[in-house]
């Protein structure tokens, strides 16, 4: 995690600060967003508080601004928590996740083969890149 980053959490928590409020403050800052690793290490701390939710809806918003977002972590929450969101966000994490050349990130994971048929195929041609090297 980005140690400036993590002491300003710890200065925020510690004052009694709830997460959200923390999380919502620091996105706020343009030091933290266009930092990718204070930005990625805010997610991390967006996702081990519990705030998938808000990490999804901020995720997307950087989506439609071609701005990197914390692929491992929506990854992550899609596949574990299956989180219900509807299919034109789902389509448009996908359209994000291709345009950004992340399929690799995907070839362990298997519920978001249900969401396109098309990235499943893109999958399989990844994989198939991957053990011929």
């Amino acid at each position: 995690m980005n140690q400036k980053l993590e002491i300003e959490l710890q200065k925020e928590l510690m004052a009694g600060h709830t997460p959200f409020d923390i999380a919502q403050k620091f996105l706020k800052k343009r030091s933290v967003c266009n930092n990718k690793s204070a930005y990625l290490a805010l997610c991390q701390f967006m996702y081990q508080s519990g705030l998938q939710k808000t990490l999804i809806q901020n995720s997307l918003k950087r989506l439609k601004k071609k701005e990197f977002i914390s692929w491992p972590l929506i990854i992550e929450i899609f596949e574990s928590q299956f989180i219900n969101i509807s299919k034109d966000k789902k389509d448009y994490f996908i359209k994000g996740l291709i345009e950004q050349g992340q399929i690799d990130q995907l070839l362990t994971y298997h519920k978001w083969d249900a969401f396109s048929p098309k990235l499943k195929d893109l999958k399989e041609k990844q994989l198939k890149k991957v053990q011929n090297k």
